[in-house]
């Protein structure tokens, strides 16, 4: 798909901190947005299979791996795969995790560090390669 106008202009960006700075923003909330199965409200269960859902908080202190994050924010079935996020300006937001485990009483995602940026370009130099081949082009 293309599209005719810079949508970024528009809407905005959400960036993505691969440095490893960890240090740098634990003391900022964090919040994790994104399209759960079902939410629970009250114990009880309601469908939000189109519905964004999501929640800010703080920080553990500490995390029992220095790839992952670990904070207290509720989250449900479904979010998994949603960013981990902190606010670097009045419009300015930035990935730093991808949300993983649920658990009581800290949840946990993976850092975006160097290591899981390496991986995401290969996985995009593959993807690219395979639809060149499927498209004929030699590029």
């Amino acid at each position: 798909m293309e599209l005719q106008d810079d949508v970024g202009l528009h809407y905005g960006y959400f960036g993505i901190d691969f440095e490893d700075k960890k240090q740098k923003w634990l003391v900022d909330n964090v919040h994790i947005y994104g399209y759960p199965g079902c939410v629970y409200k009250n114990e009880k269960q309601i469908d939000a299979e189109n519905y964004m859902y999501g929640d800010s908080g703080k920080w553990a202190k500490e995390s029992d791996s220095e790839n992952r994050l670990r904070y207290k924010i509720p989250t449900s079935p479904g979010q998994s795969g949603s960013p981990v996020y902190i606010q670097e300006g009045q419009y300015s937001y930035c990935a730093v995790g991808i949300h993983t485990n649920g658990d009581i009483p800290w949840n946990s995602g993976v850092l975006l560090s160097g290591r899981v940026k390496k991986t995401i370009n290969l996985w995009l130099k593959k993807i690219h390669l395979e639809a060149s081949l499927a498209s004929g082009s030699k590029n």
